[in-house]
C-alpha cells in the first residue's frame, strides 16, 4: 500500500506502513495509554483511590512520553524511572501482607484493567526487544521503565482490590 501523508484523512498515523517494529512500539504504547485512562475512569469517583488516581494520571502521561522515545528524543528521564520504582516500593509495601506467590487476576473492573496494563507493558518490552534486534538503539532506561511499570501495575491492581475488599485468589502453579 502506498504511504499516505498525515493530513490525508485516510492516514491514521504516518508511520503505519514502515517495515520495522518502531511503529508497533508506538501503537502499543498508545494503546496502553488508553487502557490506563480506562482504569482512571473506573476509580475517579472514589475518594479512597485519590493516591492511586494521582499515580495513574502521572503514568498515563509518562506512557505518552515513552511512546516517542525510540523514534524521537527519549522522554523518560532517570528521575522518571526512580519515581516509578519508589511508587512500586510504596504499593508493594502496602500489599505485601496479603500477596504471596502467584495470584489469579481477579476483582473489580479497575483492578482487572490494571492487570491488563501490566500484561501490555510486558508485551511492550518484547516489542522493544524486537526493535533492538532490528538494529535500532533502545536505551536501557526504556526497558527498565516498562518492566517497572509492569510490576507497578501488578501491585497497584492488588492495592485496588484490597481497597475494595476483594481478597486475592492464590494460584498454585504446576509449572515451577
Amino acid at each position: 500500500m502506498k504511504y499516505r501523508k498525515i493530513n490525508d484523512v485516510r492516514c491514521a498515523y504516518p508511520f503505519l506502513y514502515d517495515e520495522d517494529s518502531r511503529s508497533d512500539f508506538e501503537v502499543l504504547s498508545d494503546q496502553i495509554t488508553v487502557e490506563i485512562a480506562l482504569v482512571i475512569a473506573q476509580v475517579k469517583a472514589e475518594e479512597v483511590f485519590s493516591e492511586i488516581l494521582r499515580d495513574l494520571e502521572i503514568f498515563r502521561e509518562k506512557t505518552m512520553d515513552l511512546n516517542g522515545s525510540i523514534r524521537g528524543r527519549i522522554g523518560i528521564s532517570t528521575g522518571d524511572l526512580e519515581y516509578a520504582i519508589r511508587r512500586y516500593d510504596h504499593y508493594n509495601a502496602m500489599t505485601k501482607a496479603y500477596i504471596g506467590g502467584f495470584l489469579l487476576p481477579s476483582g473489580s473492573l479497575a483492578a482487572l484493567g490494571a492487570h491488563r496494563v501490566r500484561g501490555m507493558f510486558k508485551a511492550l518490552v518484547r516489542v522493544m526487544k524486537g526493535v533492538e534486534d532490528e538494529g535500532f538503539e533502545v536505551p536501557e532506561r526504556l526497558f527498565d521503565y516498562a518492566n517497572v511499570l509492569s510490576n507497578l501495575f501488578f501491585v497497584m491492581a492488588s492495592g485496588i482490590n484490597h481497597l475494595e475488599g476483594h481478597p486475592p485468589i492464590p494460584y498454585e502453579t504446576k509449572n515451577y
